[in-house]
């Protein structure tokens, strides 16, 4: 169990180099790729990760002693799943499991320098929304920082629940440990109010990706997903094309079922918006003075979304697991079906790559598929719904020592944590090829996020994933439903940020 967690928190560690900007008055510009890179050679064991330390950038920061103060963070939990449970915060000492050893590393060194003593507070379900809301009502200061998921942080933002992190001091939002990309994304009205950084991994975690079994690929013939990758040829029509290439009836029925057949590819729901991004098209983007526009009803998305459905609603090809059909069958989840060789290819996201690891047939990672050759890199979109990040409460009773802290853990770990997760554990530990790791670089250089999937303005990001669920097609008429109604939601939000700082 031990080692399920360490590894898709480590996974999460690529990913969660990748998001916000410089600390200012403004928003940055909207960069094209991830600035935040981590170390590039592979290695075996720790003394890789001490050779980094030659280019370590310090941290900007002032001298303090705390006295001995303990530096709360409130978490998120699921009651009964472990995506949320977290062991990127807290290690009770080392152990040899690498990354709790570097966790416990990184806050050691924090605490010794600052005289304070890191401790996580993980609230499940609405326990975590409840206590929130207790804190910024009563102002107890119980809590430093906060950690929501990026879905609940839209509601939390625009009860004015968290601190502008532009206008924060002390926190250099240019440095490595943050992107820029992500950032530019998360922004609004020029006001930034939840960062992730390399301080937490359920960001990289919460990263899509395309797995393939290679046993399957080498039994049909296949071209190498590698090589098309590398070559920019990679696309949604490749995809499809290799699919219907390896579905198969196998027990002659005529009905493509989890239990017997052979699909070309599994997803969920959750693949449209991949795609649509793929296809460098959004749900919601911003204009010049970094406000939400409803960008959806534009024919670009629309033949994006016509080869996208292509694929998603083809049942003799794919087999979507939020379909009624699959709730009939108590054993098919996807770590089951790829696992059992019965998918050549599969849709999911980073932090299911450990559950693989038992997986008899050899299997790879590659990027979501471009929708046009002509698409610049292969946008990975981080789900909303998954991933994690850090907040300031209003109610902090020292905005120094909260965000000396923030910024101190944050470097910290891209030395400690981030190597550990993403050198020795991701890319050579549990990595099946050289090839994997070369892919996951890709990816989460490329990683995007959507606020139209953030927000979920007039519930428009969830219905427009729930279309993959009948096979919905008709993408104009949905538009025409929601226009009137995002766009007011838009304009409501625009209203809250004035009054947001």
């Amino acid at each position: 169990m031990k080692n399920k967690i360490i590894f898709f928190i480590l996974i999460a560690l690529i990913l969660a180099p990748a998001v916000f900007f410089s600390c200012g008055e403004s928003a940055p510009p909207h960069p094209s790729g991830n600035d935040a890179q981590s170390p590039g050679a592979e290695s075996d064991g720790a003394e890789e990760i001490q050779n980094t330390s030659e280019e370590k950038i310090l941290p900007e920061l002032p001298e303090a002693d705390y006295g001995g103060h303990i530096f709360n963070i409130l978490t998120f939990g699921v009651t009964g799943s472990y995506q949320w449970e977290n062991v990127d915060l807290t290690s009770e000492g080392e152990s040899g499991e690498v990354i709790g050893d570097a966790v416990y590393k990184r806050n050691i060194a924090i605490e010794e320098r600052y005289n304070i003593k890191v401790r996580e507070i993980h609230l499940y379900d609405g326990n975590f929304g409840s206590s929130l809301k207790k804190e910024i009502g009563a102002g107890t200061n119980e809590y430093d920082l906060i950690s929501p998921r990026l879905i609940d942080s839209a509601s939390y933002i625009q009860s004015g629940y968290f601190l502008n992190l532009f206008k924060a001091p002390n926190l250099d939002l240019s440095k490595p440990w943050y992107n820029r990309q992500g950032i530019a994304e998360m922004s609004i009205d020029h006001k930034l109010f939840i960062l992730l950084s390399d301080t937490l991994l359920s960001g990289n975690d919460a990263t899509s990706i395309i797995v393939f079994n290679k046993k399957i690929i080498r039994d049909y013939g296949l071209e190498d997903p590698y090589a098309l990758v590398r070559s920019g040829k990679w696309t949604i029509d490749k995809l499809y094309e290799m699919a219907k290439t390896t579905a198969k009836d196998l027990n002659g029925d005529g009905v493509m079922t989890p239990d017997a057949d052979l699909y070309g590819y599994i997803t969920w729901n959750d693949a449209m918006v991949s795609f649509l991004h793929a296809g460098g098209q959004r749900l919601i983007g911003k204009d010049e003075n970094d406000l939400p526009v409803l960008m959806f009803n534009d024919e670009k998305v629309y033949d994006v979304m016509e080869k996208t459905m292509d694929l998603m609603y083809d049942e003799n090809v794919t087999g979507n697991l939020q379909k009624a059909l699959f709730s009939k069958y108590p054993d098919a989840s996807f770590e089951n079906i790829f696992s059992a060789d019965r998918a050549a290819f599969g849709w999911c996201r980073l932090y299911m790559i450990p559950q693989l690891r038992a997986m008899e047939t050899d299997f790879g990672i590659v990027p979501i598929p471009k929708i046009y050759e002509s698409i610049e890199g292969y946008p990975s979109i981080v789900n909303v719904h998954h991933a994690c990040a850090l907040s300031i409460p209003v109610t902090t009773a020292d905005m120094d020592r909260t965000t000396v802290i923030m910024e101190a853990l944050a470097a910290e770990s891209k030395y400690t944590l981030s190597p550990a997760y993403y050198e020795i554990s991701l890319k050579t530990k549990h990595s099946r090829d050289d090839e994997s790791a070369e892919m996951l670089d890709l990816i989460l250089a490329n990683r995007v996020i959507d606020i139209g999937d953030v927000y979920n303005f007039a519930d428009f990001g969830n219905q427009f994933y729930q279309l993959a669920a009948n096979n919905n097609r008709n993408l104009r008429s949905f538009y025409e439903k929601f226009e009137s109604k995002v766009n007011n939601e838009i304009n409501k939000l625009i209203a809250k940020f004035e009054n947001l700082d």
